[in-house]
């Protein structure tokens, strides 16, 4: 007899683009990269399958997020900039350039990657489920907030704006790094 058909729907763009750019992380870092290397940028799977595997597992939760807030039409899913992150992966690759997993090298695909490549649609104030669909960057009781510019009040639930930390100790959103550093 015939198998019924599937129910589960078949990923979407924005899914696949993710699986794609974890899949080229890995093959930048095991193609280029022996043990010791890798260790150091904490990457620590036995094989480049089992990476993939723990960057989509990883993956998973954000991804799901990030797709229900551009179905409801909360984030658009950009997907030219997911192809450019990505091919920018596929030829760091080819220079063996692992720096280019460190940041710092193309601004929009560092902060791309880190949002599944999706923009944020809802202003400060607006209704949200998930911070991906905020134009200030956070989620907070349902409504979007905006994140702190430098020299103000931040703590849990007030993050501050790119490029900067919340100092803990004083309350306040300072230049870069982290406390540690």
């Amino acid at each position: 007899s015939t198998p019924p058909p599937s129910t589960t729907p078949p990923p979407s763009a924005l899914a696949l683009a993710q699986q794609r750019y974890g899949e080229e992380v890995c093959a930048l870092v095991y193609g280029c990269c022996d043990a010791d290397e890798r260790a150091g940028i904490n990457i620590r799977f036995d094989d480049e399958a089992a990476c993939v595997d723990e960057f989509n597992r990883v993956s998973a939760e954000g991804v799901a997020a990030a797709d229900a807030a551009v179905a409801a039409g909360r984030a658009a899913f950009d997907a030219d900039l997911a192809a450019r992150c990505t091919e920018a992966l596929v030829d760091a690759a080819a220079d063996c350039f692992v720096e280019r997993l460190l940041g710092g090298y193309d601004a929009a695909c560092d902060e791309g990657a880190g949002h599944f490549f999706t923009s944020p649609l809802v202003e400060d104030g607006g209704a949200c489920d998930e911070n991906v669909e905020c134009e200030g960057g956070f989620c907070t009781g349902g409504a979007c907030l905006d994140v702190a510019r430098e020299g103000e009040g931040c703590g849990v639930d007030v993050g501050c704006a790119s490029g900067l930390r919340c100092d803990f100790a004083s309350g306040v959103c300072v230049g870069g790094g982290f406390a540690d550093d």
